[in-house]
């Protein structure tokens, strides 16, 4: 079988392909997005759930978690880049910060569904030994933490360092949000009543927030 391009200028002999082949390598080159994309997934998957056990454990003893239940040959550098990763991420997907997020206007709460129930939200603030590589004396930084308890379901934990974080506001409200907070339920606020944290919870995620 001749090339009608190639004879007119070279004279070269094209390789025939039988229909199979061609069959074959068109299935092959439709696949090779869907095995990168898998790929890709899986990778972000195992980042996130390398992140969720670095958040409750060291790193160290999250390496050997991972190695005995899953089929991961994990390090503790591996966890440390993902887990930074992870949390990169997740900070570029957060919205900009406001200074309350009451959302609608009367007529538009009224016509809401009745709500399961209030939500109830401890908010407490300590201090933390800081560490600096090997120096262990690098003084202290103050942390935020608190924990959503919706009247039907499982709490969500949130916290964030007080110092650094500049998006406090919009983070406790995308945890209200991942509840489920309707602009016509209630909030209730328990906390130690100092001044950062009265600021955070005077927010105004809602109306009916107290």
């Amino acid at each position: 079988m001749w090339c009608a391009r190639c004879s007119a200028r070279c004279g070269s002999r094209a390789r025939a392909f039988g229909a199979a082949r061609v069959s074959q390598l068109t299935a092959l080159a439709a696949a090779v997005p869907s095995l990168s994309a898998y790929r890709s997934r899986r990778r972000r998957n195992g980042a996130k759930r390398e992140a969720k056990w670095a958040a409750l454990l060291p790193f160290g003893v999250t390496v050997d978690v991972l190695s005995e239940v899953l089929p991961l040959q994990a390090s503790v550098a591996a966890v440390d880049r993902h887990t930074q990763q992870v949390a990169e991420r997740l900070e570029n997907e957060l919205g900009d910060e406001q200074p309350f997020f009451i959302e609608g206007c009367q007529r538009d709460w009224n016509a809401l569904p009745r709500p399961d129930g209030p939500l109830t939200v401890g908010i407490d603030g300590g201090y933390v030994h800081a560490r600096d590589g090997d120096n262990r004396k690098a003084g202290w930084f103050e942390l935020i933490v608190g924990k959503s308890v919706p009247t039907d379901g499982s709490a969500k934990c949130f916290g964030f360092v007080t110092s650094c974080d500049t998006k406090p506001k919009r983070r406790l409200a995308e945890l209200l949000k991942a509840h489920g907070l309707q602009m016509n339920q209630a909030i209730t606020f328990l906390s130690d009543g100092g001044d950062n944290v009265r600021d955070l919870q005077w927010s105004r995620f809602a109306p009916c927030a107290m």
